[in-house]
């Protein structure tokens, strides 16, 4: 059980979003005879991942995959920006020096024209692959694009609103579903006497921020692209939206222009606060007995709505590609298929530290059980309020983020009003869009 919350804790430090780090190679062998059980015996392939902690711990298993199919499987990793550069860099060259990508969620878009199709392979391989065994929406969200799945999907990211259920019980509050109730919540329960504060959010400059515009907009009955690829960031949703975020810092701690992932989700850990919007890969740490003050008090929740405004969940994560440019393709599938099919699945979930993308994952008594993972079935609840393409997969993706990062952290801070700062981030936005031709 100690391994497991290691594991999960490590997860926290180690995510996407890890910007230093040195590459890591595993994996290697020689090149064998192919023999009638194992007609791919022999061939070789790379990989490349992002240096996740249970991306890593992949690696133990790959002599498990050899063993089986005997193909030799070399995994390189690399932190996140690094591996976006080289599969980038990769795919658009067409010289397929990986054959196999972990591919962001956000970048399917991107990377569709150098991505096999997988529609052959999984109707060929239908009861092996069982595509009915994924959650709602975790293949459309990480791997679809223009309705043509292109990757499998590996971990999803779930999100959720994450209370103390006790804090809540003591002030006669029920667990909030609108942004109004949230917000009186939190004040009811802001306490800095105590050490407590009523909720924290992502304000710290840069990603953090801007990637809170596309979890909070849809639920205030916003967008962020017409049907004609305009930008609405200047729309009264927008406005409304920022209005609001700036009526809740009041509620926040001191540091909550530092706050990201990782510091909202330690603040929620020590008892500093006592809601957060987050992720779920950082949920295990909640219930880690060696670091946690939280242990069994955590209680999770849809995400609030602006009434009469359908409900509409984040979701991230990774899948796994294949290079359309290598001509090992049958091989290829072969090892994405074993390291995203149902029985390795569980062992991802259980032994590498991943969030689960399956059904018969989160069903398994073996690893349901386990204290760390009580919030499972909060993911059956969640998923059917998963929308696809909830954020920009385009490849200006990382442009818009920049300018909302800028013009958001501008009206936090009290240096612009939400109505000035919005209708110049849709401005600037607007121009990126013209330049890129599409209007």
């Amino acid at each position: 059980m100690k391994k497991n919350f290691k594991v999960g804790f490590i997860l926290i430090l180690l995510t996407a979003f890890v910007l230093t780090g040195v590459a890591i190679v595993v994996g290697g062998g020689k090149e064998g005879g192919a023999g009638a059980d194992k007609p791919l015996e022999g061939v070789k392939l790379k990989a490349i991942a992002v240096s996740n902690p249970e991306m890593l711990a992949v690696r133990k298993y790959l002599p498990e995959f050899k063993e089986k199919t005997g193909i030799d499987v070399t995994m390189e990793a690399h932190p996140y920006p690094d591996a976006r550069i080289k599969i980038i860099f990769d795919a658009k060259s067409g010289k397929a020096a990986y054959d196999v990508y972990w591919v962001d969620c956000i970048w399917v878009g991107e990377m569709s024209p150098y991505l096999t199709p997988m529609e052959d392979f999984v109707a060929n391989d239908a009861d092996e692959i069982k595509m009915d065994d994924f959650l709602p929406n975790v293949a459309s969200e990480l791997a679809t694009w223009d309705n043509t799945l292109y990757a499998m999907p590996i971990t999803p990211y779930f999100h959720a609103l994450v209370y103390r259920k006790s804090l809540l019980k003591a002030a006669g509050i029920k667990v909030p579903t609108t942004f109004d109730e949230l917000r009186d919540a939190a004040a009811k329960l802001n306490n800095p006497d105590d050490g407590v504060y009523g909720i924290t959010f992502n304000l710290k400059r840069g990603d953090s921020i801007a990637q809170s515009y596309f979890e909070y907009i849809w639920n205030f009955g916003g967008s962020y692209l017409d049907a004609n690829n305009r930008p609405l960031f200047d729309r009264p949703a927008s406005i409304e939206f920022m209005e609001w975020l700036v009526s809740m810092l009041p509620y926040t701690p001191p540091d909550r222009f530092e706050t990201d992932w990782f510091v909202r989700a330690e603040a929620f850990q020590q008892g500093r606060v006592a809601m957060v919007l987050c992720w779920n890969l950082f949920w295990p740490m909640y219930e880690d007995p060696e670091k946690s003050k939280v242990v069994g008090d955590v209680g999770w929740s849809l995400w609030p709505t602006k009434p009469g405004v359908k409900r509409v969940q984040p979701l991230g994560g990774w899948a796994v590609g294949i290079n359309k440019a290598t001509k090992k393709q049958e091989a290829a599938w072969e090892f994405v298929k074993w390291l995203t099919g149902p029985e390795f699945q569980k062992t991802f979930v259980g032994e590498c530290g991943g969030m689960p993308a399956r059904y018969s994952s989160i069903q398994d008594p073996s690893i349901s059980s386990r204290p760390e993972n009580a919030w499972f079935p909060f993911l059956e609840k969640s998923a059917p309020y998963i929308l696809p393409n909830w954020r920009p997969k385009i490849p200006e993706s990382a442009d818009i983020h920049e300018i909302l990062a800028r013009y958001m952290s501008e009206i936090t801070t009290g240096s612009m009003s939400p109505e000035e700062g919005m209708k110049a981030a849709n401005k600037e936005i607007e121009q990126v869009l013209k330049d890129a031709g599409y209007f």
